[in-house]
């Protein structure tokens, strides 16, 4: 069965009806899950200030744990975070950008880059 043009003109202005009337709760619904999420962050910050410098980091391991497993609720992907970004932060404070090995090419070995 084929629509006439004005079929699919009250078809399409019937859609667009509902999905502008329903928009002022998903908004909400939007703005009431950030401000949530917003408020678990700023309490996981005031419970581990030691993580305000490493910003950056503690937002990279949050999203990974994020895309690891979607169903898990924000508060416990925070928690689940602390020992992550620890051992992070632990591994880049063990690294010197002071001095550089100047026999550095002679310890690595590059014969097979690029090589599969």
């Amino acid at each position: 069965m084929e629509l006439t043009q004005e079929q699919m003109d009250n078809l399409v202005f019937k859609i667009t009806e509902k999905v502008l009337v329903r928009m002022p709760d998903v908004i909400g619904h939007l703005i009431m899950e950030h401000s949530s999420i917003h408020k678990m962050t700023k309490g996981f910050y005031d419970k581990h200030p030691e993580f305000k410098n490493d910003a950056h980091s503690v937002r990279s391991i949050i999203s990974k744990l994020e895309k690891e497993d979607v169903t898990m609720e924000y508060d416990a992907i925070l928690e689940k975070a602390v020992p992550l970004i620890k051992r992070r932060m632990k591994s880049v404070s063990e690294l010197s950008f002071d001095k550089i090995d100047e026999n550095i090419k002679d310890k690595l070995d590059i014969s097979n880059n690029g090589a599969l």
